[in-house]
């Protein structure tokens, strides 16, 4: 009864009460952490940097199925990128003529077309907001573990490769570096698939945004080596997962849809080009299925009728023949007649001559 009426009647006592209740829940994640990475370093002697390691991967594999739905949720944001984008150009155009019924027609209509296809940007935001306190709970409790190594000494020896200690901060910087690279990527593919369209000026300041990791590297090289080395394993589980997510097999499985019906998007997938024509290739019965490639020539050229026109071709190419025999036997018997035709001329023109010779020497 005093806690209610502190609540309900005193400001002041409330917020205490609040503060006292969020450190308290703040306190129990951080020892809980805490006993688990002591747990897998001691216990187990796996090491603080395998135990980080697990701890880390356990967080993001705990709130899977929220990232899942998160990259659902963003999926189906991108495939009504066209509607979105005609809404704006509504919203702009209803607004600039003052028409106030059309607006809110426009905006019922998006809204029942959200609804209808099971998308709100909440869905996007709620997985975000989930995993917030526990990896700020883990972010503090490796912080201060990582900030006593008098108390935990094995932070100092139990590293990898080159950190081996994980309370001091890189000596080569490369941990910095791998840390900004790894955000950055994760943020470009993020913004890539929750793109939506806006003023040139905000698209610009967005296309900024992925490289805000590159502008922290000054302040991360001071970070101790363990605080960036599990930055680096909350960031790469979190590319690894929205590279799955990508691939088709993938989405199949886990049911996200390649196409929302009724969209735009789908209306232009199924529309068919004229240019394209698809052929289909039966394989009559009784006859076995080859996959050699002498095979597949001759199944292909057998449906395009190319032996039909082989044949054809070889006809032409005979009749073709035997016109250039017949005009060369032709021209041969036109030569011959022409020689004989000349050796009779010749003839003819010697018995005149010696007929005249024979008249010019009677006359002598």
């Amino acid at each position: 009864e005093d806690c209610r009426y502190f609540f309900f009647n005193d400001t002041a006592t409330t917020e205490i009460y609040t503060e006292q209740i969020v450190g308290s829940v703040r306190c129990v994640q951080e020892t809980a952490f805490k006993e688990c990475l002591l747990f897998f370093a001691n216990d187990l002697n796996l090491g603080m940097g395998v135990g980080i390691l697990i701890i880390s991967f356990g967080i993001k594999l705990v709130f899977m199925p929220s990232i899942i739905n998160q990259q659902k949720a963003m999926h189906k944001f991108r495939l009504l990128q066209p509607e979105m984008t005609n809404f704006q150009k509504t919203m702009q155009r209803c607004m600039q003529a003052k028409d106030m019924v059309g607006l809110q027609s426009a905006q019922k209509n998006f809204q029942q077309l959200l609804s209808t296809h099971d998308v709100s940007q909440w869905k996007v935001i709620k997985p975000q907001l989930l995993q917030l306190p526990i990896i700020l709970s883990w972010f503090f409790c490796l912080s201060e573990i990582t900030q006593k190594p008098e108390i935990y000494p094995a932070i100092k020896t139990e590293g990898f490769l080159w950190f081996q200690d994980l309370s001091s901060y890189d000596p080569y910087y490369v941990l910095p570096f791998i840390s900004a690279f790894i955000s950055f990527y994760n943020i470009k593919f993020s913004m890539s698939q929750n793109q939506q369209p806006g003023p040139a000026e905000i698209q610009r300041i967005m296309s900024l945004v992925k490289y805000i990791p590159f502008a922290a590297i000054p302040i991360m090289i001071f970070f101790p080596a363990g605080l960036n080395f599990y930055w680096i394993t909350q960031a790469s589980f979190q590319l690894f997962i929205t590279q799955i997510l990508r691939l088709h097999t993938v989405k199949r499985v886990l049911g996200i849809p390649e196409q929302l019906p009724g969209s735009i998007l789908e209306q232009k997938s199924q529309q068919v080009d004229p240019k394209v024509v698809k052929v289909s290739f039966m394989r009559p019965e009784g006859i076995k299925k080859d996959n050699s490639p002498d095979a597949v020539l001759n199944s292909l050229g057998k449906a395009l009728g190319v032996e039909q026109m082989q044949r054809q071709m070889k006809t032409k190419i005979d009749a073709s023949k035997l016109r250039q025999n017949q005009y060369a036997t032709n021209q041969a018997d036109k030569n011959s007649d022409q020689q004989s035709s000349k050796q009779e001329e010749d003839e003819q023109d010697a018995a005149k001559e010696s007929n005249n010779k024979e008249k010019i020497s009677d006359n002598k």
